[in-house]
């Protein structure tokens, strides 16, 4: 098959940072932090949210929703170990991207789950294989964990 042979391209994070500030998947959506909840319904108060701040803490809940660990989420942000545990201690916020990318992860696992019928682990077992709909691309931005 012509498709097997394709290679897998990692995904360019600069193409969604773009996406992120003009388009959003599932308009609203929620974090649980601690006894907290982050909550948006519409792109105003989705905006709202984000230059609020959203604290460091949002992190460890995007990875409990994605069912992944600290770490996987961190690499999607490109931020380092030692700048989240600094941070997360100072209780201090997101820069305005992270915070989009969190927020962006946030629809798109809300979104995803409504796609498959909230079926969490079919959509969080979807997420990291190569979908032939994408030209064999992994779905969004998981590509660049996956490859390496």
């Amino acid at each position: 098959m012509e498709n097997d042979n394709k290679k897998i391209q990692k995904f360019d994070l600069s193409r969604m940072e773009n996406s992120v500030k003009s388009y959003s998947l599932h308009e609203s959506a929620s974090l649980q932090i601690n006894k907290n909840t982050l909550e948006w319904n519409d792109k105003k108060s989705r905006m709202e949210t984000i230059h609020f701040g959203i604290p460091y803490e949002t992190i460890e809940a995007i990875s409990e929703k994605l069912n992944r660990s600290i770490k996987f989420v961190l690499a999607l942000l490109q931020l380092p170990q030692t700048t989240y545990n600094k941070k997360k201690k100072e209780q201090a916020h997101l820069t305005l991207r992270d915070g989009e990318l969190i927020v962006f992860l946030a629809e798109l696992v809300e979104y995803g789950k409504e796609v498959f019928n909230n079926e969490d682990d079919k959509f969080l077992s979807w997420l990291p294989k190569p979908n032939i709909s994408l030209g064999v691309q992994l779905p969004i931005l998981f590509s660049a964990l996956f490859q390496g």
